[in-house]
């Protein structure tokens, strides 16, 4: 990635430390050494953030930087009524301008009047103030290199008070997507088994010409390449089910010129759902983008074509598109059945099953998201859960007459797979025999095609009675219920049951399910992994995120 462009963190913490800057500025009253001497009204201006005097413009709007102007009171008496000019017009054709709340009066002079200016308070003799924080975005077909000089004026009744000009400039930042399909259209939905093919354009936003080219493409679980290149090496990256391309493409690439690579389509997969590709194109050699085990492609060689110049595209930092499968996912309930004696620990080995045939995942779009599925769990009256599985919570107060938890997927599981079954044990006491009535295990969260299997009951009898002196019905109702064991007071996986009212024991051992169960990574490999795509592919990850979001609502 260029060293000129910032990432996705920087873009958003210099605009944050902009306005923590102002808002100290207009607290700012008092005098400061510097007064003019003859006590004529006077203002001087400093750039406190570009300390250089020089805005730097990007194609992006979204990540434009604030450019804070701040002015001083040099002379020895308050000024009132001041207004403050940005005059940008020498960058006509190259770069926008704009500074909310103040008033354009066209399409490159702002003025911040009188009551924007130090709140419309009077400025004391020595007194800094915020004066305006214009953004620069350079115009999708503007030069590279380009620079022009801003005008800042200040005035008070018609009166000159002082200016000052800096240069704002238009970066030069090589290589940059300007194509992504779908992009502003409807997110498709193919059927599993056919292809999608993804759109990868790009401009040398540079004044260099460059002779190699490389290129990154990383695909979620339910997308695989329908063809490899001779000149790209694949394997999976940051989890065993996504797969990942690195290329190294030869050929010039001329200053300001628009490229198209002829990509190959992606093959949609049977456990497909909403899936998305994201890479990065670059001039240098890609860092942090490693692929395990790694083979080199054998079919033809990936290449550039250069594209005739026409209207300008609008650019962003990374490559990326989505679709949604048109296919379902299904969440199933596990409920179980257990037979124990007064006073004795059984298990109740419940669980969520993906039925398929979609895998998603078991998380949002960022580190933090809620979790996409779960269970909910109401213990049969008449037991007392001793042993709970550390990913479930206690949602009820202890006077409540049920109890009832929320359990969770175990954070090392990015992907719920197809067929894959998440087991919650819970060792239960049988404490009052004859109050014995179904508990229930239910799918929370997840919207799927088959809601009559979201719920399973749980079962607790004594010599196969339910406390009502019933027996319980055969299979229940709803999702599959499994079997059942006694817990032995003795064994270590049965610690001693505590009295009555006392704190049930936590699980240390996670699901044992999924593909990241046991790695010991824990959350570590969700950020690890997300640090790593932001490294492959920029801030396209956050761009991405957002399409997604929006396409899927």
């Amino acid at each position: 990635m260029p060293s000129a462009i910032p990432s996705s963190l920087s873009g958003l913490a210099i605009p944050a430390g902009c306005a923590v800057l102002a808002a100290g500025l207009l607290a700012l009253g008092t005098a400061s050494p510097g007064r003019a001497a003859d006590g004529a009204p006077s203002v001087e201006f400093s750039f406190p953030n570009h300390e250089d005097g020089i805005a730097t413009a990007e194609p992006f709007r979204d990540y434009a930087d604030s450019f804070l102007v701040q002015g001083r009171n040099a002379g020895a008496k308050d000024v009132k009524n001041v207004s403050v000019t940005i005059d940008a017009t020498a960058l006509k054709g190259q770069i926008t301008m704009e500074n909310e709340p103040c008033t354009k009066k066209g399409d490159l002079v702002i003025v911040c009047g009188p009551d924007r200016v130090n709140q419309g308070k009077p400025i004391a003799p020595g007194a800094k103030f915020y004066a305006a924080a214009p953004k620069f975005t350079a115009l999708d077909g503007a030069r590279p290199g380009f620079t022009g000089v801003v005008r800042v004026s200040a005035e008070a009744e018609g009166v000159l008070l002082g200016e000052k000009t800096f240069k704002a400039s238009v970066a030069d930042l090589g290589l940059y997507s300007d194509r992504n399909a779908p992009d502003g259209s409807p997110v498709p939905q193919p059927k599993p088994g056919t292809t999608v093919q993804p759109v990868v354009g790009f401009r040398n936003f540079s004044t260099r010409a460059m002779n190699d080219v490389y290129f990154s493409l990383h695909l979620t679980q339910g997308l695989t390449f329908a063809e490899e290149f001779s000149n790209c090496k694949y394997g999976s990256q940051y989890l065993p089910e996504d797969t990942a391309m690195l290329c190294h493409i030869k050929g010039t690439v001329e200053p300001n010129s628009t490229y198209d690579l002829d990509m190959s389509a992606l093959k949609v997969g049977a456990t497909a759902w909403a899936e998305d590709w994201s890479g990065n194109i670059t001039d240098k050699v890609m860092t942090g983008t490693s692929l395990t085990d790694p083979h080199q492609g054998t079919g033809r060689e990936l290449k550039l074509t250069k594209r005739a110049q026409g209207a300008a595209l609008p650019m962003s930092r990374g490559v990326f598109g989505s679709i949604v499968a048109d296919t379902f996912r299904d969440a199933a309930a596990v409920g179980a059945t257990v037979d124990g004696k007064s006073g004795q620990v059984v298990k109740a080995e419940l669980g969520l099953r993906n039925s398929g045939p979609a895998t998603f995942k078991n998380w949002g779009e960022e580190p933090g998201d809620d979790a996409t599925s779960g269970l909910s769990v109401t213990l049969p009256r008449g037991t007392t859960a001793v042993n709970v599985p550390r990913n479930c919570n206690l949602m009820t107060p202890s006077t409540s007459a049920t109890t009832r938890y929320s359990c969770h997927q175990d954070s090392k599981d990015f992907y719920f797979n197809a067929g894959q079954t998440t087991p919650f044990v819970f060792d239960l006491r049988i404490d009052e025999p004859k109050a014995l009535a179904l508990g229930s295990a239910k799918v929370i969260y997840l919207g799927d095609k088959h809601p009559e299997n979201d719920s399973a009951p749980i079962t607790v009898t004594v010599d196969g009675k339910l406390g009502d002196g019933s027996t319980p019905p055969a299979g229940g109702t709803g999702g599959s219920t499994s079997g059942g064991s006694t817990a032995s007071p003795g064994t270590s996986d049965s610690p001693a049951s505590p009295s009555s009212g006392s704190s049930p024991t936590t699980t240390s051992a996670g699901t044992g399910n999924g593909p990241m169960a046991d790695t010991g990574a824990g959350a570590l490999r969700w950020y690890t992994a997300a640090a790593a795509v932001t490294l492959a592919a920029g801030a396209a990850l956050f761009t991405v995120a957002r399409r997604r979001k929006a396409g899927r609502a």
